[in-house]
């Protein structure tokens, strides 16, 4: 969790991101980025996540959507 990190709510600085993708790239591993709190933001904009600085395809994310609680719920989940 690189922005709101629960229980604290910190998040990461965006040099501290760049920093993670670069390690991520440099040792060729992938990272699963939980990002569902991403909409908690106060300022004029949402935080960036490490997924936004990744050109070379080792991270993904997860993050809330309305379609994915939809099959949460339908399914019984």
């Amino acid at each position: 969790m690189s922005n709101f990190q629960n229980p604290l709510g910190s998040s990461m600085p965006e040099d501290s991101k760049i920093a993670v993708r670069d390690l991520l790239g440099l040792n060729g591993i992938p990272l699963i980025e939980d990002d569902v709190y991403s909409e908690l933001y106060f300022s004029d904009t949402k935080p960036k996540s490490i997924k936004t600085y990744d050109d070379q395809g080792w991270c993904c994310i997860a993050h809330h959507s309305q379609s994915a609680w939809h099959l949460v719920l339908e399914s019984g989940g």
